[in-house]
């Protein structure tokens, strides 16, 4: 007679762990985009260093908790996927991309004496655009 499975409450990992070097680049990066935008904020939007570090935590974690547990396990339901997943999704795709304009509006800006005022002009900007065109996405992926 074969001896019965251990009871575990621990899922089964759907991919292999990740190696810690992973997650040092992967912190690295993050820090980078998310200390390039909250500087470049700072002083311009009140309490923007209170909201941006808020948002970086709400966004980061469900990452973490991703690839430390080595996926979900099941399908998430619908309210994660709409209010976790989503706005994860949507910061990732935009953070590097508002981040890489500050620094070329601070390189613009640097040699005319407003380096900040470039950087934050078209951060900024790369901001509301992409804001927008998500924006559009939510609302036609809705009429689907």
């Amino acid at each position: 007679m074969a001896a019965p499975a251990p009871l575990t409450s621990e899922r089964p990992r759907i991919f292999p762990p990740i190696p810690a070097r992973v997650f040092v680049m992967l912190g690295l990066y993050l820090a980078t985009c998310w200390a390039i935008v909250i500087q470049l904020a700072a002083g311009a939007i009140p309490y923007a260093p209170l909201v941006l570090g808020s948002l970086a935590m709400f966004t980061t974690v469900p990452l973490v908790l991703f690839l430390v547990r080595g996926g979900f396990g099941r399908a998430p339901g619908r309210a994660y996927r709409l209010w976790v997943m989503r706005p994860f999704w949507y910061v990732q795709l935009t953070l590097p991309l508002v981040a890489i304009a500050g620094i070329v509006g601070i390189t613009i800006g640097l040699p005319f004496g407003s380096a900040l005022a470039s950087g934050r002009i078209l951060a900024g900007g790369v901001a509301v655009l992409l804001a927008t065109l998500l924006l559009a996405g939510y609302v036609g992926s809705r009429r689907l």
